[in-house]
């Protein structure tokens, strides 16, 4: 079999899907009757099938046994053609197709409607640039779902995307290296969702299972399959679902019955499919009589119980493919996902951001003439509302859009025109897809040529990351699989975020004792510090309320002296600060030491106690939960003890107070809920708080415990490792009064 590379690469003898210029013309099917030459051929599977369909041939070693039923003219059963919807009335498109390539994604007919959700499936792993060519021309035609059979793919769960799609797998890896562990692992169903198109799916998943895709999008159940020929796996799981409302199932059936192609004798299981059909009500609604495969015959089968939903047979779709591609309209848009919609202001929308922030700013209560907490807290309240009235204003939604891919440039169009003008023949398929290959191959090596600084080589080292482009698998708790996204989303937020409680913190407020500090504490800060660590960080990193630097920058002039409440919402982890600003106070868990001071002065006291011919021992430890679990009152406790001054708990005890969060997951949000404990994750202010938490902790032995926020770390020098361990167990022995023995 073709191992699937370009031909470049390509070891076998016969290529007849890999693109290579030695590739020979297909026999012409008349003139073939003997179905064993073919198969010495070593074609890939789609090309075995083409000539699998028209002669009788031998269940496949490995593969369940299937029986050719031929049934009599009378047993063979009629689906009702669902009738078709008034023009306008379509407005969800699904592109339906077999094969190793398939076709562009247009519209099945006029409408006025320009979000036309498209799903294309797609047949055979040989070349994985018919599968480019399939996405980008999906794209191009705004199909919003892409279903594909026998996707390219390769160990390391590699795949074919797109910037324009997102990806949904049968599983979440593969990895098998061996040819025929690789064959049997391989996913042969993908489907992909269109990014910025309104549309929110949700993979279902029961038994792992190669051959299916189950999604729900936007309340429609969109089903794809491929059945190996003469195999009963996925005849079985078909006729065994129970569809709900608003079903469509589809796929490379590898079946015939004349109720699709009148006059054919039933094969295949293609009764028992048609008798399914009728029984359940999921109706046929591809073109009766109109083949879907280039060497004849309707294998490629679409069924629907959704009114006026119909599939055309496209040959002016072509990507490649022996599969013809088919366009499956469903009239409406189902139901739109529920998203927050965020706004994004441009540089072209700056000024008039800051002009709006002027004009509000001049309404906003004077800082010197605020006497309490209460119109401290107003003032914020309405400087926060000010900010998100002018990015309301002066941006636009910020979408998700989908864009081209890159490669895809006036070369490989034209290239791709020419194909659809020609005769189609083999020449002419290979001709395009190797233009295409040349295309993707051309780009990457101007973009790795090309690259001048830091930004242009993390896009080369993003090209190379290790990670697949699959959508997150299901969640398993307590035995328990979570698959919905929102379900997920809360899910995160009971066992993460809420995992703790203030059951063990203090009762009474420690900044109430209002004790005398003793450690002195300047409260003058001057605007420049201010400026320096407000708009001169470097971080574009926006908080709950999407405030960038950016946006404080424009604006400066009018807000100096103001504080938005930001501190209280927490979305996700994102630090509002850069590196250089954070250095100082986060990263210097001892005086003059930074965490790479604390590790180079480790190497050195391990590197001295070698030469003396001593053992070192060190056990690190990790607080789980650490800033989760912060208990703020006894914060404050360990603060006032250390001899922090009382405005400054104040804050503190301000910055832990009313914290609300949330979860999102995959553009689905949770409600917000107050936490009672813990710290902001992403807060620079976070990790300096924590080692105030540990301080007692460390200072207990300063020669020999050093940490950094939540990671702690004790060593001890001695002889032999039986004397560090002896020497660790008496001293903790000691510290809690208990005796060794």
């Amino acid at each position: 079999m073709c191992s699937g590379h370009s031909y470049e690469y390509c070891p076998c003898s016969a290529h007849l899907s890999c693109g290579s210029p030695e590739q020979p013309e297909l026999p012409k099917l008349p003139g073939r009757s003997e179905h064993s030459e073919l198969r010495e051929l070593h074609s890939p599977p789609s090309t075995a099938r083409t000539f699998e369909i028209q002669v009788p041939a031998t269940p496949r070693e490995g593969g369940e046994s299937a029986k050719r039923a031929t049934d009599s003219p009378a047993s063979q059963t009629r689906a009702s053609k669902r009738a078709k919807a008034a023009p306008g009335q379509m407005n969800l498109k699904l592109l339906s197709r077999n094969s190793v390539r398939k076709a562009r994604v247009e519209d099945a007919m006029d409408t006025d409607d320009d979000d036309i959700a498209a799903s294309t499936q797609l047949t055979e792993d040989t070349n994985p640039f018919s599968n480019d060519v399939l996405l980008q021309l999906a794209y191009e035609n705004g199909a919003d779902v892409v279903c594909v059979q026998e996707p390219w793919s390769s160990p390391g769960t590699k795949t074919q995307n797109h910037p324009a799609y997102e990806c949904y797998a049968p599983y979440d890896s593969w990895e098998a290296e061996e040819a025929t562990e690789r064959e049997a692992e391989r996913p042969r169903t993908m489907s992909y969702i269109r990014r910025g198109a309104a549309v929110q799916a949700q993979q279902r998943r029961g038994e792992r299972n190669r051959d299916v895709v189950w999604l729900e999008v936007n309340g429609h159940h969109i089903v794809n399959i491929y059945r190996e020929p003469n195999t009963m796996a996925m005849i079985n799981y078909t006729v065994g679902i129970v569809p709900g409302p608003r079903t469509l199932i589809g796929g490379d059936f590898n079946a015939k019955h004349d109720t699709y192609e009148p006059g054919v004798l039933s094969a295949t299981q293609g009764a028992t499919l048609a008798n399914w059909s009728q029984d359940t009500g999921m109706d046929f609604i591809g073109e009766v009589g109109v083949p879907t495969h280039r060497a004849g015959h309707v294998i490629d089968l679409t069924f629907s119980n959704i009114p006026f939903a119909e599939t055309v047979v496209r040959r002016d779709m072509d990507c490649g493919s022996d599969h013809f591609t088919q366009v499956t309209t469903i009239p409406g848009r189902g139901t739109p996902p529920n998203k927050r919609v965020g706004y994004r202001v441009t540089e072209d929308g700056l000024y008039t951001f800051a002009s709006l922030i002027e004009s509000g700013a001049y309404w906003l209560p004077k800082v010197m003439n605020i006497a309490s907490d209460a119109e401290l807290e107003t003032a914020t309240e309405q400087l926060t509302d000010l900010f998100q009235r002018a990015i309301r204003t002066a941006g636009r939604p910020a979408t998700d859009r989908a864009r081209s891919a890159p490669w895809w440039d006036s070369e490989s169009a034209s290239a791709y025109s020419l194909y659809k003008r020609s005769g189609r023949t083999l020449e002419d398929r290979k001709r395009m897809l190797s233009a295409t290959r040349k295309a993707k191959r051309e780009y990457w090596r101007r973009l790795i040529d090309n690259a001048s600084d830091d930004a242009d080589l993390y896009k080369v080292v993003g090209w190379h990351k290790a990670a697949p482009s699959l959508k997150f698998p299901p969640l398993v708790v307590d035995g328990q699989q979570i698959e919905g996204t929102r379900e997920k989303a809360q899910i995160l937020l009971d066992k993460v975020l809420h995992r703790y409680d203030s059951t063990d913190d203090l009762d009474t407020d420690p900044v109430s004792e209002n004790r005398a500090p003793t450690l002195p504490w300047d409260t003058n800060v001057s605007l420049e510090e201010v400026e320096r660590n407000t708009i001169g960080v470097s971080s574009t990193s926006p908080g709950a309320d999407k405030v960038t630097v950016r946006l404080l920058k424009a604006c400066w002039g009018s807000i100096k002296g103001q504080r938005p409440r930001t501190d209280h919402r927490k979305e996700d982890s994102l630090d509002v600060a850069n590196a250089q600003h954070t250095e100082p106070s986060t990263l210097r868990g001892l005086p003059k030491r930074s965490a790479m001071d604390l590790v180079a002065a480790f190497v050195h006291d391990v590197e001295c106690a070698f030469a003396r011919k001593r053992e070192v021992t060190l056990v690190t430890m990790d607080v789980q939960g650490a800033f989760d679990a912060l208990l703020p009152r006894r914060l404050l406790k360990r603060m006032q003890d250390q001899g922090w001054p009382t405005s400054l708990l104040k804050m503190i005890r301000s910055f832990l107070q009313e914290r609300r969060v949330m979860v999102r997951l995959e553009n689905v949000y949770t409600d917000e809920s107050r936490v009672q404990c813990g710290t902001p994750q992403g807060s620079p202010l976070s990790p300096v708080l924590y080692m105030l938490y540990l301080a007692e902790l460390l200072n207990q032995d300063q020669a020999l415990r050093f940490g950094y926020a939540d990671d702690i770390a004790l060593y001890r020098v001695g002889k032999t490792l039986e004397d560090n361990i002896q020497g660790d167990y008496a001293r903790c022995s000691t510290d809690r009064g208990m005796g060794v023995g």
